[in-house]
């Protein structure tokens, strides 16, 4: 028997996942004060962090790199994440309303169950991003690289999709009335 569809993969034990390490869980804990404190010393790098509850309020997040960390109950109204590097950061279930991501590398953070409405992503790099049921309702991701996104069962009514790359991203269940395509890499999306 040869190797079975995608669908099948969860039930026979097969994963894409599997082959593809996760990072470790972030475990250190940054309040507000201590946040500020390390970029008042000038430290541009957070790796492997939990940032809890940090007010950000009108703060550009350009030139800092944040890698593996998740934002919880965060206050992000104001904040530029444009140009901004959040590589495998998570934020879940976090309202970003009409947030400008323009030309932000975010390879493979997690906006699962995300409010993203009207949020501008063009230019960005989002390889391997999850917007599973994420909410992208005329969201901008034109010029995009969404290869391998997970967009599953996510709003993306009149989302800009011009000229993005969606190679084997997934779109199934997702609802895509009036979103724009045209001009994008759909090669191996499903």
């Amino acid at each position: 028997m040869g190797k079975l569809p995608n669908f099948f993969n969860f039930f026979s034990g097969e994963s894409k996942e599997k082959d593809t390490p996760k990072p470790p869980a972030p475990t250190i804990h940054l309040n507000n004060t201590e946040f500020h404190n390390i970029c008042n010393n000038g430290k541009r790098e957070f790796k492997n962090r939990i940032l809890d509850n940090i007010d950000l309020k009108k703060m550009s997040l350009q030139g800092l790199y944040f890698e593996n960390c998740h934002f919880q109950l965060m206050d992000l109204r104001g904040v530029s994440l444009k140009d901004a590097n959040l590589e495998q950061c998570n934020f879940g279930g976090m309202n970003l309303l009409q947030f400008d991501f323009t030309n932000a590398t975010l390879n493979g953070s997690s906006f699962e169950a995300t409010d993203l409405r009207g949020s501008n992503f063009a230019g960005a790099t989002l390889t391997k991003v999850n917007f599973s049921y994420a909410n992208l309702y005329y969201a901008c991701l034109r010029g995009t690289n969404l290869s391998e996104a997970n967009l599953q069962s996510a709003e993306l009514t009149h989302a800009n999709f011009k000229h993005a790359n969606l190679s084997n991203a997934n779109l199934n269940n997702s609802n895509l009335a009036w979103a724009d395509f045209s001009h994008s890499n759909l090669c191996g999306a499903s």
